[in-house]
């Protein structure tokens, strides 16, 4: 679930971290819009109701004693008939005069969906002027609290003093107005939607073509990196982003003081092979000679001698193990070229059978035009040097697995056979020069393999076989396309 939600990949969780950020700005900025323009609509629709009002009470005068007889026809002129100035659903006058609140006007109007607004009645009239009668008095218009009459609707209501010339409360006029009728809430709704809905488009592809560059950035950064993996040149390329820069900028320092360290050990190393070989090899043929000499002067007792014949064998392995390790220690820069793997597996496996007293039997899985691009003769020791392993190991009934596949950027090739495989001790050490389960081998083969697989800039790694217990071993390259 935690995968689903949080993406593995940089441009997954770019683009999901915008999209958060984006939509958070979006609601926070949604919600003040709606309540600022909530109160822009209040107050306009105060002062219509006050407009209205006073309209009103400048038709009803402030010394009329005849309020009950003209509240009718001054209310019906104004608000024309059954109209309600377009939004008013119900308009009442209040007699105040006599102390006890009278109701003598009651107008109420039907909106355009044939609803009406219930008026009030002479008790909700009586509740309202005693919480606002104070203020009312001082000649201020008041706005009770519809809520607070229990009425499930949304509308305003206006209480509006009308004073006497001495500024005595003479008569008080209510206005309920509908709201939803005046159409603006759900206007305003509407548009809200209709912005936010074109923000959360805009932000998405705002964020998704920003998550997307900076991923190119750091795709472009990925690559550079493999390039120093590889030992290759890499060129600066200004991602205009100032820490990027910096960061692709120690790349390449990182890079040429790797490839420096690299040429530098390997110079080191064949210097130093060349050297001890030639301090061994001087002595040693100096020895063999004297040796040579000893049998032709002696040959009868010499030859016939086990001490002879062990100081010959000691002799012999000395000189192979000099040969091995220069081989070891020479720096080896492959000349690649295009060429046909399962060829060049056949021909090995052919020359294998003919001269060695071992058996087995091989097969090929591999597209029939495989080709793979690389140096040709470093990887017949490669495969030369997993044959051998495979036939040290097991002397009967051998079989090997030669497979091969190829994606975009580079080359798969699995050697595997069904020998007694490599033991759990041996593995972390496998490819270290002279770690070797035969204690009659030197434990120089696989460490050649992978220093001609690295010269590919390469890699080869043991696997564990869940189906048998044999030796299965994996080389990846990286083709000519990602070279190129």
């Amino acid at each position: 679930m935690r995968k689903l939600i949080f993406p593995q990949s940089l441009f997954g969780r770019l683009f999901i971290s915008m999209i958060g950020v984006s939509f958070c700005m979006i609601i926070a900025c949604g919600m003040i819009m709606f309540h600022r323009t909530r109160e822009i609509l209040e107050d306009e629709a105060n002062e219509r109701l006050i407009t209205s009002a006073r309209i009103l009470a400048a038709e009803l005068g402030t010394d009329n004693e005849n309020l009950s007889e003209i509240s009718d026809d001054i209310f019906g002129n104004v608000f024309g008939k059954g109209k309600g100035l377009g939004w008013i659903r119900n308009a009442y006058l209040a007699d105040l005069r006599h102390g006890k609140p009278e109701l003598l006007t009651i107008l109420t109007f039907q909106a355009s969906d044939s609803s009406f607004l219930i008026p009030p009645i002479p008790e909700d009239v009586e509740d309202m002027l005693d919480e606002s009668l104070t203020t009312l008095e001082s000649g201020s218009p008041v706005f009770p609290d519809p809520d607070l009459l229990g009425v499930n609707r949304q509308f305003k209501i206006l209480l509006f003093p009308v004073l006497d010339s001495d500024k005595n409360l003479n008569a008080v006029i209510g206005l309920e107005a509908d709201l939803l009728y005046l159409g603006l809430s759900r206007r305003f709704t509407s548009s809200v939607w209709e912005i936010v809905l074109a923000a959360i488009t805009v932000s998405l592809i705002t964020s998704a073509i920003m998550a997307r560059n900076f991923f190119r950035k750091f795709e472009f950064l990925l690559v550079q990196l493999a390039k120093v993996a590889k030992r290759e040149e890499i060129e600066y390329k200004s991602l205009n982003i100032r820490e990027l820069d910096q960061l692709q900028t120690g790349l390449i320092e990182s890079g040429k003081a790797i490839k420096e360290f690299y040429e530098t050990k390997m110079s080191e190393l064949s210097f130093t092979g060349a050297a001890l070989a030639h301090e061994i090899r001087n002595p040693l043929a100096s020895v063999e000679m004297h040796f040579a000499l000893l049998k032709r002067k002696f040959p009868t007792d010499i030859t016939a001698s086990e001490s002879a014949v062990e100081v010959q064998n000691g002799l012999n392995s000395l000189k192979r193990l000099i040969s091995i390790f220069l081989d070891y220690s020479r720096l080896v820069t492959p000349c690649k070229s295009s060429f046909l793997l399962s060829e060049l597996v056949q021909e090995i496996s052919e020359e294998y059978l003919k001269r060695t007293a071992v058996p087995f039997e091989y097969q090929c899985r591999m597209p029939d035009n495989f080709h793979i691009y690389a140096d040709r003769e470093l990887f017949r020791r490669i495969i030369s040097n997993l044959l051998d392993n495979s036939i040290k190991f097991r002397e009967t009934g051998l079989s090997v697995l030669f497979e091969a596949e190829s994606t975009e950027s580079r080359t798969t090739i699995t050697v595997s056979d069904n020998g007694p495989g490599v033991s759990d001790e041996m593995i972390e050490k496998l490819f270290t020069p002279f770690a070797s389960d035969d204690k009659s081998g030197y434990g120089i083969g696989l460490a050649l393999v992978r220093k001609f697989i690295e010269s590919h800039l390469g890699k080869i790694s043991y696997h564990k076989s869940a189906q048998s217990t044999g030796a299965n071993f994996v080389i990846e390259i990286p083709n000519m396309n990602s070279i190129l």
